[in-house]
């Protein structure tokens, strides 16, 4: 709940009204006698209407009356975070799409939050992968403050992925450029945005241990505009994580994400609340890398909340994780 700048509040929550469906997400709208604003529903407003589990989510006011929110996204692998923004009659703001605005990377986005920026606009932070905390601000008169932005830079030893975002860069043409520090830009490739203005670029060229400047070039009146570059430091290896269940909770199969940093015997186990091993996998032959493993193949795992137990040499991690049947 936070205050709408106006004597009342806005509050939000995820619901399982409907038994046929995940839960979705709602937004209320209050004023100071704790009747809802003119035009909201008694019951709130359903800001999301899909089958993926949406939850977690976070308000932060606009300065105008209205609110800006985030939540997590399960079942969409990757996981992922959405953004979204409410005019104060409960309606969706001119030029923000009505499911939301989705963050886009190829890593699991989650644990979204969200605050106002004290200019209309807001900040949304979220975990990246296994180990980035990431965030990005929205401005009041558009889902980006610049006409294109890089939203994410994901490194492993062996390539870069990068994601960038661009309001109105929908069939745009755009050259990825790359540089080291004792070396000059070089263009690697042209890309051309897709449908939503997002642009993906994956580089396989890159050494373990290296460091990379890149950018993009686009047309702008006749010249060549170029975005601010961004630096990435990429791996000299692959080092041990637990992601955890992926979707959590999980709905139909049984899927867990983590990382080797070697070929070491390495164990993954499902545990019950009580400590009692469910299922175990022998997983260091899989090698170094990120991995995503099937636990209940042939054993279906009932409804619950559960610990995941990855063990290598001296080291174990452990997650928790739930179970929807």
């Amino acid at each position: 709940m936070v205050p709408d700048g106006e004597g009342g509040a806005y509050l939000t929550w995820s619901d399982y009204r409907d038994p046929s469906r995940p839960d979705e997400i709602y937004v209320q709208r209050m004023r100071s006698d704790g009747t809802p604003y003119p035009a909201w529903p008694v019951n709130g407003v359903r800001v999301t209407d899909n089958y993926h589990f949406d939850g977690a989510p976070y308000l932060a006011p606009d300065g105008s009356g209205g609110a800006y929110l985030c939540w997590d996204q399960c079942c969409f692998p990757p996981d992922r975070v959405l953004v979204q923004r409410l005019t104060g009659s409960g309606a969706v703001a001119p030029g923000w799409p009505a499911g939301g605005l989705a963050i886009p990377s190829e890593q699991s986005n989650t644990y979204a939050r969200i605050t106002a920026d004290g200019q209309g606009g807001a900040i949304a932070a979220w975990k990246s992968g296994f180990f980035e905390v990431r965030a990005l601000r929205f401005v009041a008169d558009g889902p980006t403050p610049v006409q294109v932005a890089l939203v994410s830079a994901e490194a492993s030893p062996d390539r870069v992925q990068l994601v960038w975002y661009g309001s109105g860069a929908a069939g745009v043409e755009f050259a990825v450029y790359r540089r080291t520090a004792s070396a000059d830009w070089q263009r690697l490739a042209t890309l051309t945005a897709d449908g939503g203005g997002t642009l993906r670029y994956e580089d396989r060229a890159v050494i373990p241990g290296g460091r990379y400047g890149y950018r993009l070039g686009y047309p702008d009146g006749g010249t060549e505009t170029f975005t601010a570059e961004a630096w990435v430091e990429v791996p000299r290896g692959f080092a041990l994580a637990l992601e955890g269940l992926r979707p959590n909770p999980a709905l139909g199969e049984l899927v867990a994400a983590f990382a080797l940093p070697n070929a070491d015997s390495a164990t993954l186990e499902l545990l019950d609340l009580n400590g009692r091993r469910l299922v175990a996998h022998e997983v260091g032959t899989l090698g170094a890398g990120s991995h995503r493993l099937r636990l209940d193949a042939g054993r279906p795992v009932p409804a619950g909340i559960y610990w995941l137990r990855l063990h290598q040499g001296a080291r174990t991690l452990v997650a928790r994780g739930g179970v929807i049947r």
